[in-house]
């Protein structure tokens, strides 16, 4: 655009730009100055096809980098003058960076207002204030242009620039956003405790369902350094060509109900420790149903292999204890174990320190082939008394003493 510069004269074509008031003769709205943003406008005068815009200090044209804030103090300004504008006033900046200048001390100021190009006779003021400051901050801010890129939706307002410019939009947004999940919160607690019985059961099965996900998601830091121990562990020592094994299992304990519990978590560490192995097959074999009839008849076994399972048990056993072989002893086979000997042991000792009330305890009678299991109980910490104390040592008590008889008192004389 042909604006022609000089040191206190603006002189503009209005063959090309449209100012407010040239056609009726009242220029005034030109020299409108609300507050100090404003450069200060002596005089405007129209000399046949020109405009000429006279103020009462020097000001230049934008050059260089502008700061930020200064930017930002500018549209406050102009945000302020449009609060003071009167009824009837007509208000906006020229659509570009010619809107702006520098005054003797190179501070922003708004020169040109009340003036647009003849093509954008029919845009909205406040459209034409964003583009203004939108110039101004693409080719003499760096900082603000990463900004306004940055955002993907369209700028209409000011307000909407400067919240965008002070990065405080996203915060207004986040903070909308949860006031409304706030509020979807407290309508879903109304629904699911007198809500109708139909909404409210199946508000009641997601929510035990978000809850569920929640408890296995959020796992602490011991849980998962756990964890990835085992992993470790299992990717070094399960790497042995697969090889059949059989373990003949002598438990310790006479209790019947002991005898069942050992069995139960014997067999969810083997489960756990061989199920994820390929083509580990294997099977925990109670000879004698008699030692804990309750729970043998749960025990899943094909009819078919307890012929020879049993074959193989009473060679295992006679093989280890000769005539001596305990008959309450139990036969574990696995068909392709690629562990050796450690893995097993190791599976054991992880148990024993993630269990709280106690563990497996395995004592190898040979190498391989033969193992002595019991239960290890937790220890309990010592009783206190009734007032949070612990309870003293009994002692014996000791005679009691006799009083020494007096001095006899000498006689006078």
């Amino acid at each position: 655009m042909s604006i022609t510069w000089k040191e206190k004269e603006r002189i503009i074509p209005l063959s090309e730009v449209l100012v407010e008031g040239t056609e009726s003769g009242m220029v005034e709205d030109v020299k409108f100055r609300p507050n100090k943003y404003f450069h200060p406008v002596e005089d405007v005068r129209v000399e046949g096809a020109r405009c000429i815009v006279l103020y009462q200090k020097d000001l230049s044209p934008v050059e260089g980098k502008v700061p930020l804030e200064q930017i930002k103090y500018v549209i406050r300004g102009v945000l302020d003058g449009q609060l003071k504008m009167a009824q009837d006033q007509v208000f906006y900046l020229y659509p570009g960076v010619e809107a702006f200048g520098l005054d003797r001390r190179r501070q922003l100021r708004i020169g040109l207002i009340n003036a647009r190009p003849q093509k954008d006779w029919e845009r909205p003021e406040q459209e034409m204030n964003v583009d203004a400051f939108t110039h101004l901050i693409a080719e003499h801010c760096p900082e603000g242009h990463k900004r306004v890129v940055a955002y993907k939706q369209k700028i209409l307002t000011l307000r909407h620039l400067l919240q965008v410019l002070e990065g405080t939009y996203s915060s207004s947004m986040w903070s909308s956003l949860m006031i409304l999940l706030l509020i979807l919160g407290g309508i879903t607690g109304l629904l699911y405790q007198w809500g109708p019985p139909r909404v409210r059961g199946a508000i009641r099965s997601s929510v035990s369902g978000t809850v569920a996900w929640g408890r296995k998601m959020l796992r602490t830091s011991t849980q998962q350094w756990d964890l990835s121990l085992r992993e470790e562990r299992r990717r070094l020592q399960y790497r042995h060509d697969p090889m059949p094994v059989r373990l003949v299992i002598v438990p310790q304990s006479k209790d019947p109900s002991e005898r069942q519990l050992v069995h139960q978590k014997l067999s969810q560490l083997l489960k756990v420790e061989l199920n994820d192995e390929p083509k580990a097959r294997y099977q925990l074999f109670v000879p004698q149903p008699s030692q804990f009839p309750a729970a043998y008849s749960r025990l899943i076994l094909p009819p078919s292999r307890f012929p020879e399972l049993m074959a193989q048990w009473k060679t295992s056993c006679s093989m280890m204890y000769g005539k001596d072989c305990p008959a309450e002893s139990w036969l574990l086979v696995v068909e392709n174990y690629r562990g050796g000997f450690r893995p097993l042991l190791d599976a054991v000792k992880e148990a024993m320190k993630r269990s709280k009330d106690g563990g497996l305890k395995l004592k190898y009678q040979t190498m391989v082939s033969a193992v002595t299991i019991g239960w290890e109980a937790a220890p309990h910490p010592p009783k206190e008394s009734s007032q949070g104390k612990k309870a003293a040592p009994r002692t014996r008590p000791q005679p009691a003493k006799r009083p020494d008889k007096p001095a006899p008192t000498p006689r006078g004389k």
